[in-house]
């Protein structure tokens, strides 16, 4: 599932199953790559905890934003 939804490379991630627990631990390259990582494993029947041992090469969960302007619709003729 990891492979097919974050494109993590086989051997990256190591995922270990007892008793409805899941642990995963390796890296990826993102921080918010992480955090889906988990949610995803949490979303599997069967899973009762998951216990969410990856690091991450970056932190982008500290992006500055872009200010919103108001946009206001325009007619084409």
């Amino acid at each position: 599932m990891l492979r097919r939804v974050l494109a993590v490379r086989d051997g990256t991630v190591r995922v270990e199953v007892y008793g409805g627990v899941v642990t995963m631990s390796g890296k990826l390259d993102r921080r918010s790559a992480v955090d889906v990582a988990g949610r995803l494993a949490a979303r599997v029947g069967g899973v009762v905890e998951v216990i969410n041992e990856l690091g991450y090469d970056f932190d982008d969960s500290e992006l500055p934003g872009f200010p919103s302007f108001p946009v206001q619709p325009i007619r084409v003729s």
